[in-house]
């Protein structure tokens, strides 16, 4: 919610507890009413967790995003892999995690930060979320602190390890973040995440009950499209978890290009950025693309 509607919304919610009681009765009697709608309508079996938080999440898109597609050789990426044990191998994900780390930390002052009060606040630290599927009824966010430093290697160890904990329901943050939420209609979840997110958020204040810490998400988000198949899509933000650029990562393709005045076959890779415009525009980002693409051509180096 933008300033004003906030301002609304609080200085209604005080009138209406000191001054005009029968204001509270009306809120209730139109939220129990649509509860009864909500219960009484069909197909729940349709309506899991999942969607119901999506539901809860999206409206009419208002604002403008900057959308990159990169079309990535990654024979170099391929390599690299291959000098690892299949159990030990570092997936394309964790190679580009490291990539938006890396290029989150050459931009400190425009994309590593966050909006609050119309003003921007830099974050203390470099952190990315990576979204892992659990069983296609559920996503997981790993989000890892301070990503920038740590290895490719280190990266891949921790998010299969967590990504395992929440595949086998022990990860006691997820259950936390989701457990409750199964029980809710969506247009409670919707009121819900707004206010955990403000608080979170915007004051920058912990919620231990919920399992949801100031900042949870850091400023980027990577979510693999390859896994499900698909080589190109371009992903919108999730609201609540307030990043300034989200990274998807498609299937790898052989295609033709040119490389070196020459026409070759080359594993390439798309990736599309959907890139929050409040943050940055044309002339900085094509320096922090640069930081990207040289993590993916020499992932060695990291």
């Amino acid at each position: 919610m933008g300033l004003f509607q906030n301002a609304f919304f609080f200085a209604g919610t005080v009138y209406a507890l000191f001054y005009e009681r029968i204001l509270v009765f009306y809120f209730l009697f139109f939220v129990g009413a649509f509860a009864v709608l909500y219960l009484i309508t069909p197909s729940g079996k349709f309506n899991p967790l999942r969607r119901k938080i999506m539901f809860s999440t999206w409206e009419q898109s208002k604002d403008g995003n900057i959308h990159v597609r990169l079309e990535q050789d990654v024979t170099n990426l391929l390599k690299y892999q291959s000098t690892f044990k299949n159990e030990e191998k570092p997936s394309v994900t964790h190679v580009v995690s490291k990539a938006l780390a890396m290029s989150l930390n050459s931009s400190r002052d425009t994309l590593n930060g966050k909006i609050v009060f119309d003003k921007f606040v830099p974050f203390e630290n470099v952190s990315v979320t990576v979204l892992v599927d659990v069983k296609g009824m559920d996503l997981a966010a790993i989000t890892i602190k301070d990503m920038d430093k740590l290895t490719i290697q280190d990266i891949n160890q921790y998010i299969r390890n967590k990504g395992k904990k929440a595949k086998e329901n022990k990860d006691e943050d997820h259950k936390k973040r989701t457990g409750p939420l199964k029980l809710l209609p969506p247009f409670i979840i919707r009121v819900l995440l707004k206010v955990t997110t403000w608080i979170s958020f915007n004051l920058g204040l912990n919620l231990p009950p919920f399992g949801i810490k100031k900042d949870t998400f850091g400023a980027g988000c990577v979510t693999s499209i390859g896994s499900l198949g698909l080589k190109d899509a371009i992903v919108p933000f999730t609201p609540f978890m307030n990043c300034s650029v989200i990274v998807s990562v498609g299937q790898i393709e052989e295609k033709v290009i040119v490389k070196g005045g020459e026409i070759v076959k080359a594993p390439i890779i798309n990736l599309n950025f959907t890139i929050d415009h409040r943050f940055i525009d044309g002339a900085k980002g094509k320096k922090i693309l640069n930081e990207f693409i040289d993590v993916m051509e020499n992932p060695e180096k990291y």
